[in-house]
């Protein structure tokens, strides 16, 4: 079997095969298909800058009392005092870091009319082992406390600090 091309074959096989090109060019030029999504570029806004942090709701039962001049009563004065004392528990913490120390203290405190601290008197348990400077610190703490009592008062309590 002999397979001869004429003349005519190679003409025809020419014209399909131009005729197939065009048609993908007309594919390639025509426009996207309406169901397809064009992606655009837009700039992006600019960021804003974050807001300052909002201040720490304090709980109620943790909240510093207010009161108005004259106005703490003797019964009261327990609670006052007492959301005073986390100042002196931060002073015990960083300085037992530093030199181990651990025990109970009663501390007794006078307090002017004019709200302002008479005198201190703090007295660590025998078992207690506290530093003199840290004793110095404590009573510096409450000498600069100011209540604004009715009258003048006296109130003592007890603090312990263990590890």
């Amino acid at each position: 079997m002999r397979i001869s091309i004429s003349f005519l074959s190679i003409v025809l096989l020419l014209t399909v095969l131009t005729a197939c090109g065009r048609k993908q060019e007309r594919q390639q030029a025509q426009p996207a298909p309406k169901d397809t999504v064009a992606v655009v570029k837009r700039p992006v806004p600019p960021t804003p800058p974050p807001e300052p942090p909002k201040p720490a709701v304090v709980p109620k039962r943790l909240a510093k009392p207010v009161a108005k001049k004259g106005s703490i009563k003797e019964e009261d004065l327990p609670r006052y005092v007492q959301a005073l004392q986390p100042k002196i528990q931060r002073l015990y913490k960083s300085k037992s870091q530093i030199v181990p120390m651990q025990g109970s203290v009663r501390i007794a405190v006078v307090f002017a009319s004019s709200g302002d601290v008479k005198s201190v008197k703090i007295t660590p348990d025998e078992k207690s082992s506290f530093t003199d400077a840290f004793l110095k610190e404590v009573e510096d703490i409450v000498v600069a406390w100011h209540l604004d009592v009715e009258k003048e008062m006296d109130y003592s309590f007890r603090m312990s600090f263990y590890q």
